[in-house]
């Protein structure tokens, strides 16, 4: 089978004649395949060598590059007079403006200009007039952000469908519904207004308890989301900023709520014993490569969901080179790829022993290339909504662990529950906890134990020598008649 043609989006693929219809695709991390018919690609020195310009006889010697990208254009000095050094430094930077997007760039290659960028933001919200709407006050907060994107994107959304909910602001959720969600004056929504909508969100279930439970849950998520937004980071940095609608607001209490005790589904052993059998399984006659490859990659998840612990962007993001082959240790420190939500997250995690042999196997059948699991979409680091560079095989496991008795709303995450459960009944909560590298053991007791299993009192030994007792006694007594 003829090899068509070659394209770079994150990972190097290499496509199948026509004949294949395109569906039977491979990833490749080796040099020799940086070439598409003559033309030098981008990832190679060669490429940039011819990218890179001298710097203007006015400043010191030396190259520099320009980079555009998402209607964004920046100069990089490359701070070197040798060329070759100059352009492995321009690919370093375009790698990491594909991977990471502007922000990550600019901070690790020209940190001057971002510095002086947040400067004039900060002393452009210093000089403001106060503020009117909800609308400005998101403009202001993100100017100055100093949680993730990601987050405070969360946070500005949760807050519009409060907002709009309680404006009657429908429609879908575009320009225009954005636009109208963020010219509500700050003065009409206060506390008191959003206690009465909760109490009225949470009234519309009334007649069924575990549904008006479960909504109790996400308003209480979704207010908390919202209020993040005036917190005392934010606030601080902020002159003029205006009080927040949320002060004061009640939540309503966990015994309202819906119980976040984990419950395991009891047959965690025979899904592993399925998965071996169905995903791990080496090469069927007639299988096509193409699935054959999207099926180890499900299966490596399943091995670092449950027998690691991971979470779903930790496998999304993982580098092969993070792994010791011989231990099973993953490196969890922060990558150019992704930081951890967490200090405790950045602690090394553990491979079970026996899942790294089929993890080695899986490799040698399909090895992997810069990441551990292969996708044939990018990362996109600037979304504002969350994006998973593997979905279709995120996917595809989940899809396969609801037919295999998992019926929770997120069958990936609980795997790592089930791990943290099967820790805790052989070491305890404390080694549960630090497996699943927690910064807290309540939060291991409260969402990854399950708590609903009972514990017998140990009477019933009792019990049954009594009635051994009876038996004997009856026994020689029918016997003697």
């Amino acid at each position: 089978m003829a090899i068509k043609r070659f394209r770079f989006n994150g990972a190097l693929r290499l496509q199948t004649p026509k004949s294949a219809k395109g569906k039977c695709e491979r990833f490749f991390d080796n040099p020799s395949f940086f070439v598409d018919h003559g033309r030098v690609m981008k990832d190679t020195v060669e490429f940039w060598m011819t990218r890179i310009r001298p710097m203007p006889s006015d400043c010191r010697p030396g190259w520099f590059v320009e980079l555009q990208r998402h209607k964004r254009r920046e100069r990089f000095n490359l701070g070197t007079e040798n060329k070759r050094e100059a352009a492995t430094k321009a690919r370093e930077i375009y790698r990491a403006l594909v991977a990471n997007g502007w922000e990550t760039a600019l901070a690790e290659f020209k940190p001057a200009s971002l510095e002086r960028a947040h400067r004039a933001l900060v002393a452009a919200v210093a000089t403001c007039a106060p503020m009117t709407s909800f609308g400005q006050w998101f403009e202001a907060t993100t100017a100055i952000c100093p949680t993730r994107k990601l987050t405070h994107a969360n946070n500005i959304r949760a807050c519009r469908s409060i907002i709009a909910d309680i404006k009657n602001i429908d429609g879908k959720r575009n320009a225009a519904w954005r636009a109208a969600v963020d010219a509500v004056p700050l003065a009409d929504i206060h506390p008191k207004t959003i206690q009465r909508w909760m109490a009225t969100e949470a009234a519309v279930h009334a007649s069924n308890p575990a549904r008006q439970a479960e909504r109790k849950s996400g308003l209480n998520s979704t207010v908390r989301q919202a209020r993040s937004l005036w917190s005392r980071k934010l606030v601080d940095l902020i002159p003029n900023s205006p009080p927040s609608p949320f002060e004061g607001v009640r939540l309503f209490p966990k015994s309202e709520c819906t119980d976040t005790h984990y419950v395991s589904c009891g047959r965690i052993r025979n899904i592993v014993a399925e998965a071996v059998r169905e995903l791990g399984a080496p090469w069927r006659e007639g299988e096509r490569e193409c699935n054959f490859h999207d099926r180890m990659q499900v299966w490596k998840i399943f091995l670092f969901a449950l027998f690691a612990g991971l979470r779903k962007m930790e496998i999304d993001t993982l580098l092969t080179e993070r792994i010791d082959w011989t231990t099973g240790r993953i490196d969890m420190r922060p990558s150019k790829y992704y930081a951890a939500k967490s200090a405790s997250s950045r602690k090394p995690a553990l491979l079970e022993v026996e899942a790294l042999a089929f993890l080695r196997q899986v490799q040698i059948w399909v090895p992997a290339g810069e990441f551990i699991i292969d996708s044939r979409f990018a990362l996109r680091p600037d979304a504002t909504d969350r994006h998973y560079r593997c979905r279709e095989h995120f996917a595809a496991l989940q899809t396969w662990l609801r037919g295999h008795g998992i019926k929770d709303k997120k069958p990936l995450h609980a795997l790592r529950k089930e791990l943290g459960d099967l820790v805790n009944e052989t070491g305890g909560l404390v080694a549960a906890s630090a497996r699943l590298r927690h910064g807290d053991t309540r939060i291991t007791e409260e969402h990854y134990v399950d708590r609903s299993r009972l514990i017998s009192s140990g009477i019933g030994e009792f019990l049954q020598l009594q009635r051994n007792k009876n038996t004997d006694q009856h026994g020689d007594i029918a016997s003697s008649n």
